[in-house]
């Protein structure tokens, strides 16, 4: 799609929304404002500069990975590691804490930018062809998930040839409060030691579960019953899907930290986890064959099989880290302030 005045407006009002939940939960504004420049280092960086190169060819194509050449793969995966670290310095002294969210930020620029589903099933009204593009999609999640594993890197690298910034009283409680005492290296320091592997294939397969149950709640387009397969979703609006996916892998991340004590991580690796399964249960050919011979293109056997690889690895990563920092805040209110 164009980049409208109305589609920059939309973008702008998602950051600033995420920007002003980190001050709902205690950050302060210096930390919310960083919050919302590190999105847009993603959104320039990733969403602006890289989208010639994977720009739909039709008006309401999608956003796929099968619309790169290998030179724009080489180049995205660049600009997520660079996003990444710049955005680490950008938001200094909290970089480590908040850089994490560029990368992802830039990729949910191109899922707002993208068609839908539903255009795409309106394009390939044959069983073969929707099938051929259903087995591409079901492992394009691993894909995203590469690129913002890139901008983790970047965060990585740069949080490496720095020295932490010694923080006055003011901003170490910020530290307990928002973002605790460990993040997702303690996890590795885990399960080097051999520890708590079984806690983390929990919080992976736990957080798919949680996430798929609350965006089926969430995400829910017009209703028809259909005697075999019960009732069929019609593609639901962006704005649902949105909300949706972020709310739910927030569970996800919420319930992993508070339950578990594990970082956001373990929920963004169960996001491509969660599409495979939902692909091979939901969308298998003798599903996708009736609703091919008996209803319109916008009908899906839920909503989760409406949902793109990139809005659901984007959004998602969104989510599981707020969800995280959510917990984190929630226990600190729990030990200190109640």
């Amino acid at each position: 799609m164009e980049l409208s005045w109305i589609m920059i407006f939309r973008i702008t009002a998602a950051m600033v929304t995420i920007a002003l939940l980190m001050r709902f939960i205690g950050a302060s504004w210096q930390t919310s404002i960083r919050t919302a420049a590190v999105m847009y280092v993603g959104a320039v960086l990733i969403g602006a500069l890289c989208w010639p190169s994977i720009a739909p060819a039709e008006p309401f194509g999608i956003v796929s990975a099968g619309n790169f050449d290998g030179g724009g793969i080489v180049r995205l995966l660049a600009l997520a590691f660079l996003s990444g670290l710049f955005a680490y310095f950008i938001a200094w002294p909290v970089g480590k804490q908040i850089a994490v969210l560029a990368a992802p930020a830039g990729l949910a620029v191109w899922s707002i930018r993208s068609g839908s589903m539903a255009n795409l099933m309106q394009a390939n009204s044959t069983l073969d062809a929707r099938m051929a593009i259903l087995a591409k999609l079901r492992w394009e999640s691993f894909f995203w998930l590469a690129v913002v594993l890139a901008g983790f890197a970047g965060v990585y690298l740069a949080s490496k040839i720095t020295r932490p910034k010694k923080q006055k009283d003011g901003g170490a409680e910020e530290q307990r409060k928002i973002f605790g005492t460990e993040g997702f290296s303690a996890d590795f320091k885990k399960l080097k030691a051999g520890i708590g592997n079984i806690n983390i294939l929990t919080a992976i397969f736990g957080s798919g579960v949680i996430a798929v149950l609350i965006i089926l709640q969430l995400a829910r387009g017009e209703r028809f019953y259909d005697e075999r397969l019960g009732y069929l979703i019609g593609q639901p609006d962006k704005g649902q899907i949105t909300f949706a996916i972020i709310t739910g892998f927030a569970g996800a991340g919420f319930a992993v930290k508070k339950f578990l004590g594990l970082s956001f991580f373990w929920s963004v690796l169960a996001v491509p986890v969660t599409a495979v399964f939902v692909s091979f249960i939901y969308a298998s050919r003798a599903t996708v064959e009736h609703i091919t011979a008996s209803w319109p293109a916008i009908f899906f056997a839920n909503s989760m099989v409406a949902i793109l690889p990139i809005e659901l690895v984007s959004f998602g990563t969104l989510g599981a880290i707020l969800g995280y920092l959510m917990a984190v805040r929630y226990e600190y209110w729990r030990q200190y302030e109640s």
